[in-house]
């Protein structure tokens, strides 16, 4: 079974992420499959998150009862083993370390234990890869481990509702020159290139959301009330993101429009496993994500208006920023751009509307079948986990109103023609 383990952990790593690492295979210098078939055997913590991957995942592929029980028995492994390392502090910064902690949150999403568990795992990922600093994960595996759990390490920012570590500038610095070595890439073609570019300057913005969220919070709640400065600092900031997310997304569409017109009577050809509507298809999902963006967004806007007219509800709104109309300069006033609030409206409510973030498992259907060996059709955790990575992480997650209000949030929806996701029914212990 050891000689086994690569093969199976590449068909593992096909089968869940078809969509992600089809489109970004230029992109990682060197990728999973190749690290563990080098590294298997040299660190016990890491060959038992492989096993535990790889057992779960051959379990589920052939109802193997036996398998999936000796996978948890590995994970239990693996989890005491990472324990010790990270009580040595070289050890602890070490990419087998950072690697275990994101094979151990996968384990736990494509094992479906408990709710957010993945997220508690990533969120240590998050904390290790952090600790070792942006300029480590440039090139070789370390630069596949961050493009490879970017997205997830961003959705359980905002599950966690935490600062994302991503937004501080030295990775920003990170993910755009990344960006420009790989749009420039050789191997790209004129579509890959143009959606390389356009998606890692959207995340780069995304990745801003989770700090803000916190931010905002902590500014309704401090004691005392905090000064009126820096409300309005926190409206321009959240405005300035919401429109840098609304122009990058109609980017996106043309982009992905033009890539339609260029299919053929809408067949598929295949390169490998991989259909020529890839690149559509992926920027589907980041374009259903960006919903979830806008409706953070205006909820925050919302609260922070109503907190700065203390209480006092006028029949004002955050206007929106559609493509021609009600977009902020950089020197304008946020105030100056509220307009009547449609009547009827999710914010025709004169007070804070609290929110909160959950991890949903949703089964996807948009319009592509990814066919896998013997004619295996992609399971609804392979869909999964195919999008959280492929949707910048904005589609782990549904923003819940906790209140009852109906979800009528923001009037800056995504096209009917990428609205394909439909959510399945949350399970009593797990929403995986």
């Amino acid at each position: 079974m050891t000689r086994q383990q690569p093969a199976v952990f590449r068909d593992f790593v096909l089968t869940a992420f078809p969509r992600f690492f089809g489109l970004n295979k230029y992109r990682v210098h060197v990728p999973w499959a190749v690290y563990v078939a080098d590294v298997l055997g040299t660190t016990p913590a890491l060959d038992a998150a492989i096993f535990c991957i790889t057992s779960v995942f051959m379990g589920r592929s052939n109802h193997d009862v036996a398998l999936q029980k000796s996978s948890r028995e590995m994970y239990s492994k693996a989890l005491i083993s990472l324990g010790g390392m990270i009580k040595h502090d070289k050890i602890m910064r070490s990419r087998e370390s950072v690697s275990t902690s994101i094979l151990l949150s996968l384990f736990e999403a494509y094992s479906q234990t408990r709710e957010d568990s993945w997220a508690q795992h990533a969120a240590g990922a998050a904390l290790l890869m952090s600790m070792r600093g942006a300029k480590s994960h440039l090139t070789g595996f370390d630069r596949c481990l961050y493009l490879s759990f970017r997205s997830f390490l961003t959705a359980a920012a905002f599950i966690e509702g935490k600062p994302c570590f991503f937004e501080k500038q030295e990775w920003q610095s990170l993910i755009n020159e990344i960006r420009k070595q790989d749009m420039a890439d050789p191997r790209a073609n004129a579509t890959i290139s143009a959606i390389i570019d356009v998606t890692d300057r959207l995340f780069m913005e995304v990745v801003k959301i989770p700090g803000l969220m916190y931010r905002v919070n902590r500014h309704l709640y401090a004691s005392p009330p905090a000064s009126p400065s820096e409300s309005e600092q926190l409206i321009s900031r959240l405005y300035q993101c919401k429109e840098k997310i609304h122009g990058l997304a109609c980017e996106l569409r043309l982009v992905a429009s033009v890539q339609g017109h260029r299919n053929t009577r809408g067949k598929l050809s295949l390169i490998g496993p991989i259909p020529s509507t890839l690149p559509q298809t992926f920027s589907n999902g980041v374009l259903r994500g960006t919903k979830n963006c806008f409706k953070i967004l205006d909820l925050l806007l919302h609260n922070l208006m109503v907190s700065r007219h203390d209480n006092y509800y006028s029949p004002y709104a955050i206007s929106d920023t559609p493509a021609g109309s009600g977009s902020l300069s950089p020197s304008s006033s946020p105030l100056s751009a509220l307009e009547p609030m449609p009547t009827g409206s999710f914010f025709d409510v004169p007070r804070i509307i609290p929110f909160h973030i959950v991890s949903r498992f949703r089964d996807f259907n948009d319009g592509v079948s990814f066919p896998l060996s013997e004619g295996i059709q992609m399971s609804p955790v392979d869909k999964w986990l195919d999008q959280v990575a492929s949707s910048m992480g904005m589609e782990a997650f549904e923003v819940v109103v906790d209140d009852g209000i109906d979800d009528r949030c923001s009037s800056l929806d995504v096209d009917p023609q990428f609205e394909h996701a439909s959510p399945l029914p949350t399970r009593e212990k797990s929403v995986f």
